[in-house]
């Protein structure tokens, strides 16, 4: 339980560092 409770939690980390990426990438392109 634990486990899949801490790789839930990776994952979302992944994911939102991915967004910001994403985000930061798009506003350098436009800018």
């Amino acid at each position: 339980m634990a486990m899949l409770r801490g790789a839930a939690h990776n994952i979302k980390l992944v994911s939102v560092s991915a967004a910001r990426a994403y985000l930061n990438s798009a506003l350098a392109d436009k800018l």
